[in-house]
């Protein structure tokens, strides 16, 4: 048998030269990875180091590539971007007998080994040290210099670490996160965890090696431009590997200019008579002789809430323009806006502690590079108002205690009783969604009081561990089980909980990277990060719905209420119902809805049902109206009443001609799916 090693390699053009059946990857298009060999192959670069090996075509003068398939494509590649001609010549070696055809077949192929990355930062720094020059060494690759250079820092790190990226412990974005390290003593420490340790290692076992520090692009830096850093002295170190922003290397000087520039806000907070505690991060806790307003302090009125929601509002508002200054490098307007969100935020807290007022703030860098503002008031006027609202209710309360009971109700505010909803506008759909969408409203709310949300959590914890209830689906407004799930949220007007997805998305980005336990990312979380997450579990877990109009759950409804009026919710709050909303309706109950509006249904006969649901939209809007069953209000049920046997449903032809048709949607009322003793029953 001839040995194709042995033979003597001929001249071919690539015009000569089409891919062979045989080839063991004959079927496969063009990888990733051509036009870097594309490079390799380009006039000056390194070119052909290998033969090819071919067999004759049945064609006369043409040649069937055996191995060599990724050089072929890389050439034709170049002849179609006009960079090589096509009659360019290349080596091969021709392969006649059917043994030569397999040896370069089969064993050609099985004896060529994947080159690791690693190998080439070795040898790539092996050619440096016998004096090779960055500039041939990427004329010959096909690559830029600095990309030469890059690979040199990695291939000079200690061999001991690249053989464990060689044995794939860990991937490349690592190992140029080691080549950043620069003290000796932390390299020499990372070298013995690697030496000790097994398996594969992620940047969380080794993340206190890394040196920690500002970027040119920190939020600190949106008070003050780059060049007063700079004229203080400061300096900066560009990254190696061009992978992230410009490096500070001297934080106190930016720490300092913030503090500087943020002292019009501080000043003027401290004019409004508060004592003021700042510093770029404040320790977790209340200043001695203060106190934050408690879950269980809500003295609000309905209209002081509307307006306090206006405030907060506002303040978010002025959050989005800080963040558009910082980014655009507006610094004076930047700081103006600061002052302006720590005035507004202060007024909403004062609306909201009436008739007490902040008297204290803790003030500290914030996510956007704002005065991040915390008010307190005083605690003694706090606890004394607490002990009057106890005594005023007839309840016993130690003097002096920090914590106070929640409101209390004197009844069940939806009674158990033969109540049932008001179902003349509507049908079971549309009273599922309408009560999902209910659900979702006050699980908005909750995630801006944590400490409620554990009450609710802790609550129904309570009653099935310690009370021993069943988890009844009519009882609890909060889905305790393994169906309460993320994936659960997008099936009913997404956009009212996308804040609540979006949060907890993050959270579980931040969890998957870290690789550690549940158990331990938790652990690692700050207090406040903590109650955050359970806030959103909190609202991701709530259900309200209702599958049926006949299907009342009066103990989960009588809870929602209490939990709405400890936190001051209102069911319509975060919901702006929809123009597609009223297009289930009727155009008999379209004109209902008129009335319950207070307007005229007789001004609105001639539209026809979708018209008359957009200009209903409309108005609703502007009179702050709330379709039923949003409100969960007792005006909206009836005692034991039944549909009217009249009522409509939607209809196909009602859009051209305004008319109506009765009623397939909703059933006759029969008394036997009234629950007994006031319990309402579960849905079929």
């Amino acid at each position: 048998m001839t040995s194709i090693a042995s033979k003597p390699s001929i001249a071919l053009t690539v015009a000569q030269l089409v891919l062979s059946s045989l080839n063991l990857r004959a079927g496969e298009g063009a990888d990733d990875g051509i036009p870097e060999l594309a490079s390799t192959l380009a006039p000056g670069a390194a070119g052909q180091l290998i033969p090819l090996f071919v067999k004759r075509a049945d064609q006369p003068d043409i040649y069937e590539i055996l191995d060599g398939r990724r050089r072929f494509l890389a050439w034709s590649s170049l002849i179609e971007a006009g960079r090589l001609a096509s009659d360019h010549l290349v080596t091969a070696i021709l392969c006649e007998t059917d043994d030569e055809i397999a040896q370069a077949v089969v064993i050609a192929n099985a004896m060529r080994k994947e080159i690791q990355y690693a190998d080439i930062l070795l040898t790539l720094n092996r050619l440096i040290s016998e004096h090779y020059g960055f500039d041939d060494i990427a004329r010959s690759l096909g690559m830029e210099v600095k990309e030469i250079r890059k690979m040199s820092v990695l291939g000079q790190l200690d061999i001991r670490i690249l053989s464990a990226f060689k044995a794939q412990r860990f991937r490349l974005p690592l190992l140029r996160q080691i080549a950043r390290i620069k003290d000796a003593e932390k390299i020499e420490a990372l070298i013995e965890f690697i030496e000790e340790s097994e398996g594969p290692i992620q940047d969380y076992n080794i993340r206190e090696l890394f040196d920690e520090g500002l970027f040119a692009t920190d939020v600190l830096l949106h008070a003050v431009p780059l060049s007063a850093y700079l004229a203080k002295g400061g300096r900066i170190e560009q990254d190696l590997f061009e992978e992230f922003p410009d490096k500070i290397l001297d934080p106190k000087i930016v720490g300092d200019l913030w503090k500087a520039a943020m002292k019009p806000v501080i000043k003027a907070l401290k004019g409004a008579g508060l004592s003021v505690e700042f510093s770029l991060n404040l320790p977790y806790g209340t200043p001695d002789g203060f106190k934050e307003l408690g879950w269980e302090y809500r003295r609000l009125s309905q209209g002081d809430t509307g307006r306090i929601a206006e405030l907060k509002a506002e303040a978010e508002a002025l959050k989005a323009d800080i963040d558009e200054a910082g980014t655009q490098g507006e610094h004076g307007r930047f700081i103006d806006l600061c002052k302006s969100y720590a005035a507004k935020a202060l007024e909403a807290f004062n609306a909201e502690a009436t008739p007490l007022i902040a008297k204290a703030c803790k003030a500290c860098v914030g996510a956007k590079g704002e005065v991040k503002v915390s008010f307190y008031v005083d605690k003694g006027e706090y606890q004394a108002l607490l002990t009057r609202d106890a005594e005023d209710d007839d309840l016993t309360s130690t003097a002096g205690s920090s914590y106070s009971h929640g409101p209390t109700v004197d009844a069940t505010p939806l009674p158990k009783s033969n109540l049932r909803p008001d179902v003349t506008l509507y049908g079971h759909a549309h009273h599922q969604r309408a009560t999902t969408l209910a659900g979702r409203s006050l699980a908005r709310s909750l995630i801006d009081t944590p400490m409620v949300a554990l009450d609710v959590q802790l609550s129904a914890q309570f009653q099935q561990v310690v009370l021993g209830r069943s988890h009844d689906a009519s009882k609890y407004i909060l889905k305790v089980c393994a169906g309460a799930r993320m994936s659960g949220l997008k099936d009913v007007d997404t956009p009212l909980l996308a804040p609540v997805i979006e949060r907890l998305s993050k959270y579980k980005a931040l969890y998957e990277d870290t690789g550690l336990h549940p158990f331990e990312w938790v652990s690692s979380l700050s207090p406040s990060e903590k109650l955050d997450l359970l806030a959103h579990i909190t609202a991701a877990q709530v259900d309200m719905s209702e599958l049926r109009t006949d299907y009342v759950r009066q103990d989960a409804r009588a809870e929602a209420i209490l939990i709405a009026r400890t936190i001051g919710h209102e069911f319509k709050s975060h919901m702006e119902v929809a123009a597609d909303y009223y297009l289930a309706f009727s155009k008999k109950a379209l004109l209902a809805i008129l009335v319950k509006m207070g307007l005229d249904p007789e001004e609105y006969t001639h539209l026809k049902r979708g018209q008359l649901a957009e200009a209903i939209h409309g108005l609703a809007h502007e009179r702050g109206y709330v379709p039923p069953a949003l409100n969960f209000h007792q005006d909206d049920y009836l005692e034991l009443a039944a549909p009217d046997d009249g009522d409509e449903t939607l209809s196909e032809s009602d859009d051209e001609t305004g008319s109506t048709a009765e009623s397939e949607f909703e059933p006759e009322f029969d008394p036997e799916l009234q629950a007994t003793d006031g319990e309402a029953p579960l849905a079929a």
